[in-house]
């Protein structure tokens, strides 16, 4: 009897084994799964321990909703009370939150919204569907659709749609740069099969933090590349994801123009993506876009991980904040300066 029952408790276990390989060889979705618990866990920490640096009173607009019949896209507007009670229009951030593209909320970069809404901006965090429910280009669509939502309500949500930046961290920098170059040029836009919501001359500029750009430098070693496999199989639906020539379109820095937005790029020294950022500067650069970037010495100490601008404890986080609000005050000088 004690055999029979060892002998199914084993025969349990490998078969067991045997359908979670088969799933996590054959589906992207457990690790995926996996990876968003871990980095919304991370993610709702770091918005925690930015609540300290709030100042000013702000007026907001949460969960509003962009298009009724899809139910992630949401988007919350913050306001400097006192532009609110005046109806004063002013200067538009749109921030796409990160996360890989398979995690995060708009509600996790809520704090960090509002420290740049203080500095005199409508800021608005935007929500998106996320991978393996929905896979490419469906968070460029929505967030196309954000922005004709936002320029349709600009007189409610007290914004210049003369002065919009588009800025994300991470997988959300590498949207707002797909949303940029769809915007501004007619043959990517026709590629990629995605019609801009707002014109080349409303979108005077990018911030864009820690995001992946090129298809061709995603890959890396040990853990990180397991995770490079996972999140880009979830996103494209496809395991084999370099082989589909449309998901090539996300590849951004090769489809990059002269009339690409001005762009301030940043990374950490430590920070596995920082290559994509490096290449996005240069690239930019050389085709002759306004660029302003923030990089550090392979030898900086502390390193800076991903995300690292998150982190007001540190002078460098204070850094790039300080420096993202004067390249975007920079930009709305010029820009008025010419109207």
């Amino acid at each position: 009897m004690k055999n029979r029952w060892l002998k199914r408790i084993l025969i349990g276990l490998l078969v067991a084994s045997v359908l979670v390989y088969l799933v996590f060889t054959f589906s992207p979705w457990p690790k995926a799964l996996i990876i968003r618990a871990a980095f919304n866990k991370e993610a709702d920490k770091t918005n925690e321990r930015l609540a300290r640096y709030l100042t000013g009173s702000l007026h907001s607009f949460l969960d509003e909703s962009f298009d009724d019949a899809n139910k992630n896209a949401r988007l919350d507007v913050y306001i400097p009370d006192s532009a609110y009670k005046q109806q004063k229009k002013l200067p538009a951030i749109i921030w796409i939150h990160g996360g890989g593209l398979i995690s995060g909320n708009k509600k996790q970069v809520s704090n960090y919204a509002q420290i740049l809404a203080a500095k005199g901006f409508t800021v608005i965090a935007i929500d998106y569907s996320i991978a393996p429910e929905s896979n490419y280009p469906q968070p460029v669509k929505e967030s196309l659709d954000a922005l004709a939502y936002i320029v349709r309500h600009a007189e409610r949500f007290c914004v210049d749609t003369s002065t919009l930046v588009l800025a994300g961290d991470s997988g959300g920098a590498h949207v707002a740069a797909q949303v940029a170059a769809i915007v501004t040029d007619a043959q990517y836009a026709n590629l990629v099969k995605l019609k801009p919501k707002v014109s080349p001359s409303q979108l005077i500029g990018l911030v864009l933090y820690c995001g992946p750009y090129n298809l061709d430098q995603m890959n890396g070693n040990g853990s990180f590349s397991g995770f490079i496999q996972t999140v880009m199989w979830a996103y494209s639906g496809k395991k084999n994801f370099s082989a589909d020539p449309y998901f090539q379109t996300a590849s951004i820095l090769n489809y990059l123009g002269p009339h690409f937005p001005a762009s301030f790029i940043s990374a950490g020294n430590k920070d596995p993506l920082l290559s994509h950022s490096l290449s996005l500067s240069r690239k930019l650069v050389s085709l002759g876009v306004p660029t302003d970037s923030l990089f550090f010495p392979a030898n900086h100490e502390p390193g800076l991980p991903h995300e690292y601008q998150f982190n007001l404890d540190l002078k460098e986080g204070q850094l790039a904040l300080e420096k993202s609000v004067l390249f975007i005050q920079q930009l709305v000088k010029k820009r008025q300066s010419s109207m």
